[in-house]
């Protein structure tokens, strides 16, 4: 019994070790989320910014200091996108090393689980063969007790 508490502390660090791998997972995806609409939302604004611009040239009237301007804000918003995009990535591959984490934790619980679940079975088994020890050996002293079972000299 002794041993089955000691695995059932196990069991329960184990389990301790997968939650907190899974919350980790968890906030990985939502921070990888972030990134990735963020990017979108600068993507969707840059669209935005170049329509606007097309209406504003189309119309006429703009210098060279304001093409000037317009392309140097769009450079470094494509450098934002870019950027954005490449911290996406990463953040990608933070969810998929978190989930391997979380694999790893949930075959340890269910490991130790199948262990526990074993050396019950065996120590049920083994009561098992006791009582039926118990009992042979108790059948077989009641069969002496009974002088008609007894051997004849």
């Amino acid at each position: 019994m002794a041993q089955l508490d000691t695995l059932r502390l196990v069991l329960e660090q184990a389990e301790r070790e997968r939650d907190q791998a899974q919350a980790q997972m968890l906030q990985a995806q939502a921070r990888a989320q972030q990134a990735r609409t963020q990017a979108q939302d600068l993507h969707n604004y840059q669209n935005e910014y170049d329509a606007r611009w097309q209406r504003q040239f189309q119309q006429g009237g703009t210098g060279i200091e304001t093409m000037t301007q317009y392309r140097s804000f769009g450079d470094r918003l494509g450098d934002a996108i870019l950027q954005q995009g490449q911290m996406a990535t990463v953040l990608e591959g933070r969810v998929a090393m978190a989930r391997q984490v979380l694999q790893e934790k949930e075959t340890r619980v269910a490991s130790v689980r199948k262990l526990i679940e074993r050396r019950m079975a065996e120590a049920q088994a083994l009561a098992n063969r006791q009582e039926q020890k118990a009992n042979d050996e108790f059948g077989q002293r009641a069969g002496w007790r009974d002088p008609a079972n007894r051997p004849t000299a």
